[in-house]
């Protein structure tokens, strides 16, 4: 972040997310979130005060559905040709770089 373009857009992105708090996040087992855990937030570490997110805890039940989908999409997953799963992967990348000022401003307010 030491070009003067990629400051601003990190300043940015810290402002918008700032404005999303708290950001909730939750398992999701086969396509749904699953609401019905234990809540549990999570602080800014330089501000105890400030809820950055707040998410469930998944039980045993859930948990093991979430290692039985597992096992099953990674079944799947392997079976795509190599090719196809490395279009994935750089596609997931792209996606990420396109993101980086978010993805920054996430770990700096988890972080503290």
């Amino acid at each position: 972040f030491t070009v003067l373009s990629e400051h601003e857009n990190l300043k940015a992105a810290l402002a918008e997310l700032k404005r999303k708090f708290p950001l909730k996040a939750y398992p999701i087992i086969n396509g749904k979130a699953d609401k019905s855990g234990a809540l549990i937030t999570r602080e800014d570490p330089s501000q105890p005060q400030t809820i950055v997110a707040e998410t469930v805890m998944a039980n045993e039940s859930l948990t093991e559905e979430a290692l039985q989908s597992l096992t099953i999409g990674f079944k799947t997953w392997a079976s795509r040709r190599f090719e196809d799963r490395v279009q994935v992967l750089k596609i997931a990348a792209d996606i990420m770089r396109q993101r980086k000022a978010e993805l920054t401003a996430v770990i700096i307010k988890e972080a503290g």
